[in-house]
């Protein structure tokens, strides 16, 4: 089986794509437009972290049990 790499224009022209993609993020955030609404399943998640990292900041989780939670 014969693997193809992408071609340098290839890679350029999606090098182009993400950087305006963060240059139009950029200008959302300079002109303090609201975020995007994220999906609850990352909603959730985020909030599950922080509930974690605040047990373990606490005292009521060891780094062990935090990373075990984590992952």
């Amino acid at each position: 089986m014969e693997w193809r790499h992408p071609s340098l224009w290839f890679f350029i022209r999606r090098l182009k794509d993400e950087q305006r993609l963060v240059e139009a993020q950029c200008g959302i955030a300079e002109r303090g437009d609201p975020a995007p609404t994220q999906r609850r399943k990352w909603r959730r998640m985020e909030e599950r972290l922080q509930w974690l990292w605040r047990q373990y900041r606490r005292g009521a989780r060891t780094l062990e049990e935090y990373w075990a939670a984590v992952q």
